[in-house]
């Protein structure tokens, strides 16, 4: 297999690590959660089973070959980053990272996490594309704006990762299946792989 170590980037420049990835299950999900969710619950008022969608905290994913990558929002950079992990093993127990602090909340282990994204495990990747914000054009030329990524399934579903890009209230980083909330209509959908 190859093998392929990067640093954290915005997707277009991981190709090589995202043509990886298309014909790959997901194996598993987690994200870094940094709070109580019970409190984050109450506090945003959205249900308990929308906390591991909704939550602030990096998102780690693990495929059928082995690979795991790593995806945060980047407001300073106005753009998404991702990156290879190989300090996160979701299928422990117990699963730790070192690059950032609290636990990972791993999909299907939780009454936080809906049962939309539990029905993403072991769905096999079709295709993956940038989602783009449409963005007023003389503001860019200094970031890439890849506000999202979308993992298209063979059936027309897919999950997106990204700020902004689907119609919720949160502006942080959301991992949101399409069958449960649509893209905002202003956006720009690039096929990457």
């Amino acid at each position: 297999m190859n093998v392929i170590e990067m640093s954290p980037s915005h997707p277009s420049a991981c190709k090589p690590l995202l043509e990886l990835l298309v014909g790959q299950k997901i194996v598993s999900i987690g994200r870094v959660v940094n709070c109580e969710p019970e409190e984050y619950v109450l506090d945003k008022e959205i249900n308990a089973n929308e906390f591991f969608m909704l939550t602030h905290g990096q998102t780690y994913i693990s495929f059928e070959n082995d690979i795991c990558i790593g995806v945060m929002y980047s407001p300073s950079k106005a753009t998404l980053m991702i990156w290879k992990d190989n300090e996160v093993d979701l299928t422990s127990g117990e699963p730790k990272t070192k690059r950032f602090d609290g636990k990972i909340m791993k999909a299907g282990e939780s009454d936080f996490v809906s049962d939309e994204i539990r029905k993403v495990l072991g769905r096999k990747v079709d295709s993956i594309s940038i989602v783009k914000l449409n963005r007023n054009p003389t503001v860019e030329g200094m970031s890439p704006f890849e506000d999202g990524l979308l993992f298209n399934f063979e059936d027309g579903d897919g999950l997106v990762l990204g700020a902004g890009v689907v119609k919720c209230e949160s502006a942080a980083l959301t991992l949101i299946p399409l069958s449960f909330k649509p893209l905002v209509e202003e956006v720009e959908i690039i096929k990457i792989v």
